[in-house]
């Protein structure tokens, strides 16, 4: 997977990048460098634009299947289960 990124104000030597976003505020992801050009490509991007964009390889994501909440002094710790509902459901 790979996400796209420009450096703020086309200031190269600045490291923090701005990332695209999706319509719910989250980082887009595409399945390769090429498919996030043709994205750019169809939003008006020309072919000499595109070098102005980072394109950085994300690693694999993976679904969240549980949670664990500390016990504290008022409650006890809880591992809950998300998602799928699989998993063990702890009270300690």
């Amino acid at each position: 997977m790979v996400i796209v990124g420009r450096h703020i104000n086309r200031i190269t030597i600045n490291p923090l990048l701005e990332y695209l976003l999706n319509d719910k505020g989250d980082t887009m992801e595409f399945i390769n460098e090429d498919a996030a050009k043709v994205f750019l490509k169809t939003k008006g991007f020309m072919d000499d634009e595109l070098s102005w964009f980072v394109f950085e390889k994300v690693g694999r994501h993976y679904l969240k299947v549980s949670q664990y909440i500390p016990a504290t002094a008022e409650a006890k710790a809880i591992i809950g289960r998300e998602f799928h509902g699989q998993g063990l459901y702890l009270q300690g």
